[in-house]
């Protein structure tokens, strides 16, 4: 049953997950094409009679001629399969029509073809593509964990189980933790979550090292730039530094330095060991040198191109920024 305190809590709030408006009367069978999308994704509301300006409600006011009747008996002889109920509601003396629509439990189609909802709209997809789950991999330093759960429960909150992430804190005992670091390329978003401790992270590094060897990285590589005013998250478990001050390309040259030491560290400890006694860290002494060369520069610069929001500001919008660019693809 539709409630009415809902739907006015809705609407005065600006709640606009999952709605869907229209401020005059529209086709039918574009009505039918909005109710499958909604149905096929997370269930929501039409509301007709209303239109987003801004992310913001605006009441039009549906006519009293407007023959709500005659819609729904339209709408009815399409024989769709999905849950949904009608009801007229005014709200500061502006009547609307909001349809309320289920989540289906599989796959439902109109004249065939499969959509799915997506910022007061629809679009077409797969059959497949309706029960698809993105992966995500979270990547960051162990230091910064009370961030990652910050974030992760703020894409849980908005996604709910449309979404699939992966962090090294659900590997089970013995499990292989390069195995694991391995898979990130196999996921469809990798979100970093970049601080100083995770710019002179070997593990962090070497995931970044790994996505960026796909030549399509930046399209999935999302990203939040800690600064010190996340302190207050951490208790008493703070690290000495917090921000990374990658747009300083003084600090940005700093890191390159850092990890220069490292390898030349590592490099002249190989040099002292004989060929077999030496074996298990030539491996590590070619990854350590990809990250100087190659790996920190690049994802330095593409962190100080591209338009990054700081934690805070992402915060601000339950970060939404990042939650809408992970979405079901085709």
């Amino acid at each position: 049953m539709i409630e009415y305190s809902t739907i006015v809590d809705i609407i005065k709030n600006n709640r606009t997950q999952n709605v869907i408006c229209r401020s005059l009367e529209l086709r039918p069978s574009e009505l039918c094409s909005f109710i499958v999308a909604l149905a096929n994704t997370e269930g929501g509301y039409i509301f007709i009679g209303a239109e987003l300006i801004n992310n913001r409600f605006s009441l039009c006011h549906l006519q009293d001629s407007f023959n709500t009747n005659s819609l729904i008996e339209v709408i009815k002889s399409k024989r769709i399969e999905a849950d949904y109920e009608t009801s007229l509601i005014t709200v500061d003396g502006k009547r609307l029509l909001v349809f309320c629509i289920d989540k289906s439990q599989a796959p439902i189609s109109l004249n065939g073809r499969y959509y799915m909802y997506s910022n007061n709209g629809f679009y077409e997809v797969s059959e497949k593509a309706i029960h698809y789950k993105p992966t995500v991999f979270i990547s960051y330093a162990s230091c910064d964990e009370p961030i990652a759960d910050i974030i992760e429960k703020a894409i849980i909150d908005k996604l709910g189980d449309r979404v699939s992430i992966s962090r090294y804190t659900r590997l089970k005992y013995k499990d292989s933790f390069k195995e694991f670091m391995n898979s990130i390329q196999d996921h469809d978003y990798v979100l970093c979550i970049v601080s100083a401790s995770y710019l002179k992270s070997k593990a962090c590094m070497y995931e970044v090292g790994e996505t960026i060897k796909d030549h399509h990285y930046k399209d999935r590589l999302l990203f939040v730039v800690l600064s010190e005013a996340e302190r207050k998250y951490y208790g008493d478990k703070s690290p000495e530094t917090i921000a990374p001050g990658i747009y300083d390309p003084l600090k940005r040259a700093e890191y390159i330095l850092y990890w220069k030491k490292s390898y030349e560290d590592l490099k002249k400890q190989v040099d002292e060991l004989d060929v077999e006694a030496a074996r298990p860290l030539i491996q590590v002494l070619k990854e350590t040198g990809d990250i100087y060369r190659n790996d920190i520069g690049e994802f330095m610069e593409f962190l100080s191109d591209e338009n990054g929001k700081s934690f805070s500001l992402l915060a601000e919008n339950e970060f939404d920024d990042i939650t809408q660019l992970i979405k079901v693809k085709s």
